[in-house]
């Protein structure tokens, strides 16, 4: 039996066929080609989005650790300068307590005679010296020491003795014009050039203070007793 042959139209048939099944094919080649690079391009999308994220927790990480490095520098310098400060403070309070003596229970001196009164540091005792009316010190004949000298008062006591006291010769010394309760007075202090028997040092403390009263010019001289001397000159009393 002879096969029946292929028509025209039959041949027509089968080539439309093709040409769908290769636009079919070729449709659902570019889907999976377009679903595949939109994964791609939302994963590379996705792997940017965590490595600024991953940027970002870096640079606040790095921000936050620069604030506190500088919150701990700015706490240590504040700590620093409180530090400094309290140690500035605390070496004021310690050197104005070197330098100031209690005095609350010192003994009072007071010489009617001359009319005036003295405080003078509770263990020391007082004697009298030839040429002067008091000497305080710790014992007799040591120092420090401390002595007073009344002058009868002329028109021109006051001024001769103070120039003498400014033509002593002193080394690195102060001199002022001052006021003792109302009386005019005269300071200087510095260090003597001149070797006494109760010292080996050649260059020893020496203060002076010159207080005009109204019928005596009182002379206070300190001896290596500058600890002691400001209070003992500033607590002299005329007695009227």
């Amino acid at each position: 039996m002879e096969n029946p042959q292929e028509t025209p139209k039959n041949t027509s048939k089968r080539a439309l066929w093709a040409v769908l099944l290769i636009l079919v094919l070729a449709a659902a080649g570019y889907g999976v080609y377009a679903y595949l690079a939109d994964q791609d391009n939302e994963n590379v999308n996705n792997s940017n989005e965590v490595s600024n994220k991953n940027t970002n927790a870096v640079s606040n990480s790095n921000s936050v650790q620069n604030a506190n490095s500088q919150g701990n520098i700015n706490t240590a310098a504040k700590s620093n300068s409180n530090s400094n400060v309290n140690a500035a403070v605390n070496g004021n309070v310690d050197g104005n307590s070197n330098t100031n003596v209690e005095t609350a229970e010192w003994k009072t001196y007071e010489n009617k005679e001359y009319g005036y009164s003295v405080i003078y540091p509770l263990l020391w005792v007082n004697f009298n010296r030839v040429g002067e009316d008091i000497v305080f010190a710790e014992e007799q004949g040591s120092f420090p020491e401390i002595s007073i000298v009344s002058m009868p008062k002329t028109a021109t006591t006051f001024e001769l003795q103070k120039y003498a006291l400014q033509n002593y010769v002193l080394e690195n010394n102060t001199a002022q014009d001052t006021t003792i309760k109302g009386s005019l007075a005269f300071r200087l202090s510095g260090l003597s050039s001149t070797q006494t028997s109760m010292t080996n040092n050649n260059n020893w403390d020496l203060d002076a203070l010159l207080i005009d009263g109204d019928n005596y010019v009182y002379l206070i001289s300190g001896r290596e007793a500058r600890q002691y001397f400001e209070d003992v000159g500033n607590s002299f009393t005329i007695i009227k």
